[in-house]
C-alpha cells in the first residue's frame, strides 16, 4: 500500500507543505519512513484527469465526480498507488443519499482520498492554526484509510451520516476541529492512546491475528 499525492491548480506551497507534513507524521508515528509509503506526483503524472473543475453553474466540487475521475486514472496506471488529491475548492459529498456540504476531506477506503485546502486559509483563521489543522485533516483521512476507529471499538462514536470517529476531542480522529487537537499536534501527539494503538496494530498485527489468517 502506497499513496500518491496529487496537487491541483491553486494549492499554495504552504498548503502543500502542510499536507506533506501530515503524511510524514502519521507514518512516523507508526515507526515508518514517509518516503516508503507516499510520494508527490507531478502534474504530468495525472494530466489525463485535468482540469479538475466544478460542474457548469456550480462553485464547488462534487466528491462523487472526482472519485470517478480518480478511478479512471488508476486504471491507466501501473504504479499501484492510492491517489490522495488535494484541491482548493469547496467540497460537497454525498454519503448514503445524504448530502454534506463544505467537507474538509473524504476517503474512499483503500481506493482514493480527496482533501481541500479551501477551509484552511488565513482569512478563516490565523495562518499557523490553519496549516496545523490542514495537517490534522490529512492525518484524519489517512487514519480512516488505515482502519483507525473501527466501529466496534468501545470509545468509537458512530453516526450514519459521518461514519466512525474517535470520542476524544484531543485526537485527530475526532469528527470536528478542536483547540485540543492543535495543542497536541504541537506536542507531536495527534492521536489518543486508542487510535495510536489501532495504528500500531495495522502495521504490526498481534501474533494471534496473524495465526487466525493462516
Amino acid at each position: 500500500m502506497k499513496y500518491g499525492l496529487l496537487f491541483s491548480r491553486g494549492v499554495s506551497q504552504k498548503h502543500r507543505d502542510a499536507v506533506v507534513e501530515g503524511m510524514n507524521m502519521i507514518f512516523a508515528l507508526a515507526g515508518k519512513s514517509g518516503s516508503q509509503y507516499f510520494r508527490v506526483l507531478l502534474r504530468r503524472d495525472f494530466r489525463s484527469i485535468l482540469p479538475i473543475e466544478p460542474e457548469r453553474g456550480e462553485d464547488f466540487l462534487r466528491t462523487s465526480t472526482i472519485f470517478d475521475q480518480l478511478a479512471q486514472w488508476q486504471k491507466t496506471q501501473n504504479n499501484g498507488l492510492i491517489p490522495v488529491l488535494c484541491v482548493n475548492e469547496p467540497l460537497v459529498h454525498t454519503f448514503r443519499d445524504k448530502t454534506i456540504g463544505n467537507v474538509c476531506g473524504v476517503f474512499n477506503l483503500q481506493r482514493s482520498c480527496i482533501i481541500t485546502t479551501y477551509n484552511y486559509h488565513p482569512y478563516n483563521t490565523n495562518e499557523d492554526r490553519a496549516l496545523i489543522q490542514l495537517s490534522i485533516t490529512v492525518v484524519h483521512e489517512i487514519g480512516h484509510d488505515l482502519y483507525l476507529c473501527p466501529k466496534d471499538r468501545p470509545d468509537t462514536v458512530y453516526e450514519e451520516k459521518y461514519g466512525s470517529h474517535c470520542a476524544h476531542k484531543r485526537c485527530a480522529m475526532y469528527l470536528h476541529d478542536t483547540d485540543e487537537q492543535v495543542a497536541y499536534w504541537k506536542k507531536g501527539q495527534p492521536f489518543c492512546h486508542y487510535c495510536l494503538s489501532d495504528l500500531s496494530h495495522y502495521f504490526s498485527p498481534p501474533a494471534d491475528s496473524l495465526a487466525d489468517t493462516g
